[in-house]
Parts: C-alpha cells; structure tokens; sequence
C-alpha cells in the first residue's frame, strides 16, 4: 500500500474514533515501541523549544571549530594483497583519534530528531553545515593530504550514519521550509546529483516526516517538467522515480503522453509505459506504445534496442509478423552486439536487408565488435585477412585472434560436443557475449547449422590455425605461463577434433601425443590435457 492511500484510510478511521478510542489505540501502539527508540518517541511527544536550543548552538560552534581546524584525520596505507598479484594495492585507513566521526554521529542524530520535532529550519541548518564541511586528512608516511566529504566519512564508516537518510530527512526539512518552487526543485537537483544519493527516491523523502507534504502533486509536475528538459542518466533517473511516485502518471495514458514529449532525452518512459500498460492487462496498448517508440527514438539509442525486444515479444503474441520481423533487426540496429545479432540472422531476410546488415557493421560508427560480427556474418575471407597480418604468439586475450581462431576451429569440428569444445566456447563466450554458456552453446549450434563454407578455405583456415597455435604453444608453454595452461590445452585438443572432422585420420590422438612428449616435463600443462581426453 503507497504512502497516500494509508494515509487517507488511517486518516479516516481516525475521525470515526472516540477521544477515549484514540487513547486506548495510542497506549497500545506506543507499547510496540523497541527499547532502543523510546527516547525518540518521548522526544517526539516533548514541545519545548528550550531544549533543544542550547544542543543545537553547540553543534554549530563545534562545527564552526571544524571549519577552521586545518586537518581533522591522518591516515594510514594498508597494503592489500589480490592473491593473482605479487605488487599489493594501497588502500587509505582514516585515524580518527579527535572522535570527529563520533560527535559527527551525534550532530546528525540530533538534527534528525529535529525534523521530527518539527524544527525544520534548525534541521536544514546542521545539514547542510555538515554537508558542506571539507574534512582534511593528513598522511604522514607520504607527506600527502587527502579531501572528503561527508557521505565519503560515512562510506568509510568513520560517520555512523546513512546517506539516503541523511539526505531524504533534509530534503524533507528544505520541502517544509522553502515557498519557492523553482528554488525547491533545484534544490533537490543539487543534492540528488551526488553519486552517495543514488538511493533515494522521492516517495521517501514525501513520507519520511511527522506530517504530510502539502501540495506534493504539484510539486511533481514542476519536478518532472524541470527533469524533461534536462538530457542526462541523472535526470533520466531522478524522471523514472518521479513518474513512479505521481498519481497522475500512474495512469498510462498520461504517461505515453509525457514519453512522446520526450522520446528524444529520455526513452526509458517508453519502457516504463509499456511495462505500466502490460501490467493492466493492455498488451494492445502496450504495442502501440513500442511501436511509437521505434519510429521517435534515435537509432543509436541503447534503450531503443530494449524497447524494440519488448515489441519482439508482443508481436510474437499477437501474431505480427511483420512488426515482429522489423523489431528484431531494430534490437540489433540499436545495440549492435553478437547477442542481438543472432536472432537476426535466423529471419528469413531478403537481399536488400542482408546487403543493409552488413553495410551497417562495416561502416557505423556505433559498431565495437566489428570483427566478430562480421565473422557471425559468413565474411570469413575479410576477417581471416584482417587477423592473419597478426604475428604475435602472445596477448591472444587482448587481440581478435584470440578469439577468431577458437571460432574457427569450433566451425571446424564435428558439431557433436566435447569437454575441449565446451571449454573453448566458454572462454570466447565470457569475451563476445553476454548470454548464459548453454544459451549461447545452442545459438553457435543454430548459426554452424545453416553456414557453407568452401572445402579449400577449411584447409586453408585449419592449416593458418595449426600454425598460429604451434607458435603460441612454444612460447607460452616454455616461458610457463601456467595460468593459460587450460586454454592452450583446450585449443590443441579442438585443433586435433577439426583436422579429423576435415579428413585427417586419427589427428587428435596424435596432436596430443605430440604435445604431451614435447613438453613431458610441464606437469601442470600436461595436467590440462589430460583433463580434456
């Protein structure tokens, strides 16, 4: 249940109550309290403006103090050690010997209770005093000094506190104090925009306090109208949980309406629209909504890619063919990656289309992997000439070649599988794709199924595959690179399955063999092999 509609249901049966009901439900509540809150809650019931005045200006001469103090920690390097490095890193240990932290704690818990004594302005003021504070810290062993903000301590855990609450308890405070509303929402842009603060959300900071927001819808539309004009991953965030929270643009309509405006800075209302149409059981509307979307977004608009997979699915419902055929050419069009890649290339594609696809990876700018999928593509000529001026027989795992040649090989071999073929295809799947192994296991057996390839460029492949993993073996197997022991073993193996598969009797026994005499004294590598017979 959100926050508005307990509200108004408590609200409600609150005004049926009797003045003695009241009492007898309040005594009772208040005998749930846990231990560690009842100070608060007697705090909460107390009005005395007394109390807290004395508290709240020695909090600000303390801080004021602060400001003038010239280094408020030292630190320490504590060497840390990865067990695949012999250098270690360094990471910076605060030393809070002037219980900084500590008082920090304790200002911040007072300011909290504050806000629910209603003190607003004396809460925004201890806030945003230590929120502004710069806290030096002064490395002796080096001779260097460090700079951290507040939510930094509390990432540290010199400050026991929490960011989100911290700044969803002053954003409520500024909301009841501020009249202007151009003042208030840049306000909270100011203080929402720290990477700390991603946590919170507006719904929190509406609920958090001992009483409701007033006008908070209107409050959201101007919130949200600021957001639309602002074309950042910040404000496309900070509109997402707006929408969220709005009554008004909980209704999809309205929502579609607000995407449309915006289809060009933020199509993720796109996703959310469909998704907020789909969960009203409005799977029409919801493709109507993708569709729309596809002909507004720009092409090379990542979140496009996700919208035109959601058209992929409603299509498929409905029966769309058409749309559905389009859609899953825009998924790749707009992320052009091996995942999106392989749904595409089992539609049924006319000759312009094919001719469109591979213009599009060859020249688009937005194209990473070029290599790769042009290899998925069937231009196994283009690619084996761009990879074969290659010479080097190390840093396979940072070139093309380390993955070019594994595919080649696995195109090779018999389609059956085995232990040196899945492990091969899990080292080039870990680097080529985001799909879970079997997933990507059956896409590679789909796409090997419906692929031609010429009897003498398999022997011209496999013999430039023999060659670059002899080299390879020679210098990596020598100079003990045994943390690569597996992988060269897996291509020796493969290399031994695709030379049998293309005519040579009895190869893979015999490359192995080779191996294992030629480097008998490596028992870690011949390990390997013998993991994979």
């Amino acid at each position: 249940m959100d926050y508005r509609t307990f509200m108004e249901q408590v609200t409600e049966k609150v005004n049926q109550m009797s003045s003695a009901d009241k009492t007898d439900f309040l005594l009772n509540l208040l005998r749930l309290t846990p231990e560690v809150k009842r100070e608060k809650i007697l705090q909460l019931m107390t009005d005395d403006t007394s109390s807290f005045e004395q508290q709240f200006q020695e909090y600000q001469d303390y801080l004021a103090k602060l400001e003038d103090k010239e280094f408020h920690f030292t630190a320490e390097d504590e060497e840390i050690y990865d067990e695949f490095d012999w250098e270690p890193d360094y990471q910076v240990i605060l030393i809070n010997s002037e219980n900084v932290g500590k008082t920090l704690t304790e200002i911040l818990d007072f300011a909290k209770q504050l806000v629910y004594q209603k003190h607003y302005h004396a809460a925004c003021a201890l806030y945003i005093r230590c929120l502004g504070l710069q806290f030096l810290t002064y490395d002796k062993e080096i001779g260097d000094q460090y700079e951290y903000y507040l939510g930094e301590l509390i990432q540290e855990g010199v400050v026991d506190d929490d960011n989100s609450s911290v700044i969803t308890h002053l954003l409520y405070a500024i909301y009841q104090t501020t009249k202007d509303t151009t003042e208030l929402v840049k306000t909270f842009y100011h203080y929402l925009a720290t990477p700390t603060n991603q946590e919170v959300k507006i719904a929190d900071i509406f609920t958090v306090g001992p009483e409701s927001l007033e006008q908070s819808e209107e409050f959201l539309f101007d919130w949200i109208n600021f957001l639309k004009l602002n074309p950042s991953p910040l404000a496309d965030r900070l509109l997402l949980d707006a929408v969220r929270t709005s009554s008004y643009f909980k209704q999809a309509d309205h929502l579609f309406t607000l995407a449309q405006e915006t289809a060009a800075t933020h199509p993720y209302l796109y996703l959310e629209c469909i998704h907020l149409f789909s969960s009203q059981n409005a799977p029409e509307k919801a493709l109507e909504v993708g569709k729309d979307g596809l002909e507004k977004i720009p092409l090379h608009n990542k979140v496009r890619s996700q919208i035109a997979e959601k058209v992929v699915y409603l299509a498929k419902q409905f029966n769309d063919d058409s749309v559905f055929h389009a859609a899953t050419q825009d998924t790749f069009y707009s992320d052009p990656c091996l995942d999106n890649l392989f749904p595409v290339l089992k539609l049924d594609l006319s000759q312009q289309e094919q001719e469109k696809l591979l213009r599009f990876v060859q020249n688009d700018h937005s194209v990473t992997n070029q290599v790769v999928l042009l290899f998925f593509l069937g231009q196994f000529e283009a690619v084996y000439k761009n990879i074969s001026s290659d010479h080097h027989a190390l840093g396979w795992s940072k070139s093309n070649k380390g993955v070019i040649i594994p595919l080649l090989l696995l195109l090779l071999r018999p389609m059956q599988y085995s232990k040196a073929a899945k492990a091969l295809m899990a080292d080039i799947n870990f680097r080529i794709s985001s799909h879970q192994l079997d997933v990507f296991e059956d896409e590679f057996i789909y796409w090997k199924s419906s692929v031609f390839l010429p009897e003498k460029n398999k022997a011209q492949y496999l013999n430039w595959c023999k060659k670059e993993i002899e080299k390879r073996g020679k210098e990596l197997i020598v100079t003990k690179f045994r943390h690569h022991y597996h992988r060269m073993a897996a291509l020796i193996v493969t290399l031994g399955e695709a030379e049998e598969n293309n005519g040579v009797m009895g190869a893979r026994a015999q490359i192995i063999q080779s191996y294992r005499k030629k480097h008998s004294r490596k028992r870690n590598f011949t390990a390997e092999l013998d993991k994979l017979i």
